[in-house]
This record gives C-alpha cells, structure tokens and sequence, in this order.
C-alpha cells in the first residue's frame, strides 16, 4: 500500500500513513445497535491491516476492539480516535484518559473532537490536546468539520495536522470555501469521510453516472475505485476514508491506491456534471 504524509507541523513532524485509511462508522445503525457481531469486528480490521492499511478510525466505545488487534500492529498502524461531546479541557484530558486505556496503548497518534461544541473556543479545546501532546499521551491534533477561520484560529494554538471531512466527487464544497486552500498554506492534511458519496454510486442512475461508468470501464475499475482514485489525484495530503461492512469491498476500494487517472480523465470526470451536494460546516463562534 502506498503511503502518504498528513501535516507537517507540531512535536512529531508529519502523520505517515496508508493513501487510504478504513473506518469503522458504518458498523452501527442509528440507533447505535452494532450491524456486525464482533467477531466480524475484528476479522474486518485486522483483514485492513493484512491488505496494508495503517490508518484505523474508531470512536471511544470502540476502543477495547481495537485493543484486540493493535498489540501485533501498534507499530505499523496510526489510530485516529475522537471523543466528545463534552470539549472543556478537563473532559479531553479525561477522554483522552479513558481512550488510552480501553485501546490499551502508550500514546494516541490522532485525537479530534467529534464535532465541536460552540459553548467551548476551539482555542479552548487546542490548547488542551497541546497538553496531551506535551506530556506524550497524544501525538497529533485533528478537527472535524471546521471552517477555515475555525481551523486557522486552532493551528496558532497547537499545528492542526489533520481536518476531517466529507469530501468526494458529490461533495466538492471544500474546493469553493477556502477549505483546501487554508489545509494547503498551513500544511495540513485532509481525510475525506463518506469519499463514496453516501451510496450516490449505485443510487443514482443519471447521465453523470453513465459517463462515470464508461471512465472506470476503460480503466478496468469499479466505480468505488474511480471515486476514490479521482480524491487521491486532488493532492497528495489528501486521504480517503471509506467504511464497508465487507472483505471483498474492503480490497476492491484499496485497489484504487494503484490506479492512475490520466489528465483527461480527471478532465471528463470534473464535467461530468455531477449532482453536487453542499457540505455545512460550522465555526465555532
């Protein structure tokens, strides 16, 4: 698996890891009830690891399953965990507390707030993780779904090496708002949640679809990996994040790290006239 650098700033230089991450949030249903058992759990993340990747995305209650799989992988492989919903520091420094027991680990390598909380400046919430990062506990910040005034204010704080989130071929609002152009100048990478589209692969079946289609057929791939290799051919600090709930899947989206698009393809995919969809974000003050 090829492999890419995340941030540049902060006490641990850059974050290393696989061009394409695996996260688990598409393992519970809204109401949170698990969509797998854990035996498939765990067979799931340790097949990613098997396939080479090394970014693994869980939340707090799902640290103890990582806790199964990391003890012959923690040098390979970067864990990003997040915690919430409470952002004062003394509720990060107590997440982070938790975290690192239930994953059973010395040091968190990316810890993010789920989505800020607007009762707490995210200097606030910065300075907390810079905490960490001082006394070893964490090793780099990251923000979710965060504008770019959001991201600049937290960066003077602690360096931001990673802001998470939703882009793909649909959701292309961080191209327009200044998003990618703030990642770029303070040199921080970006991992893009839902780089499927939501199911917009196979829901939909439009015009764009249909040139989508005739784009992957000549590149012998599947249109998940199209979508995916197109988000890699953006910038190299970039780095997808598709869930599945299959093996199978699961090796057909990491293939996509092999696949080159040429200049006109990427041209024929931008006009594609794709159904784009807006992604809100919010500042918090």
């Amino acid at each position: 698996m090829k492999r890419r650098t995340l941030g540049h700033g902060g006490l641990h230089g850059g974050l290393e890891v696989s061009a394409i991450g695996f996260a688990s949030s598409g393992w519970v249903t809204a109401d949170t009830k698990p969509k797998l058992s854990r035996q498939e759990q765990h067979y799931l993340l340790q097949a990613a690891c098997d396939f080479g990747v090394t970014l693994l995305e869980a939340s707090e209650a799902q640290a103890e399953l990582l806790s199964e799989v990391l003890p012959t992988l923690r040098q390979r492989v970067a864990v990003s965990s997040t915690f919430g919903p409470y952002h004062r520091p003394e509720h990060i420094r107590q997440m982070a507390e938790n975290t690192l027991k239930r994953m059973k680990v010395d040091a968190i390598d990316l810890f993010s707030p789920l989505r800020l909380d607007l009762g707490v400046p995210v200097e606030d919430v910065a300075g907390a993780v810079k905490d960490l990062i001082a006394q070893g506990k964490v090793k780099h910040l990251g923000l979710r779904e965060v504008d770019a005034a959001t991201l600049q204010r937290a960066h003077m704080v602690q360096p931001v090496s990673v802001l998470q989130t939703g882009y793909s071929m649909w959701s292309r609002s961080v191209e327009h708002d200044g998003t990618l152009q703030t990642c770029e100048a303070l040199g921080i990478g970006l991992i893009a949640h839902s780089p499927l589209g939501h199911g917009a692969l196979t829901a939909t079946h439009s015009e764009a679809t249909t040139k989508l289609a005739a784009i992957a057929q000549r590149q012998h791939a599947s249109l998940a990996q199209l979508a995916l290799a197109w988000l890699l051919a953006q910038k190299p600090w970039i780095v997808p994040l598709p869930s599945t709930r299959r093996v199978g899947h699961l090796d057909e989206n990491l293939a996509a790290a092999d696949l080159k698009l040429s200049t006109d393809d990427l041209q024929a995919i931008n006009t594609a006239r794709l159904p784009l969809k807006p992604v809100t974000v919010e500042s918090t003050f």
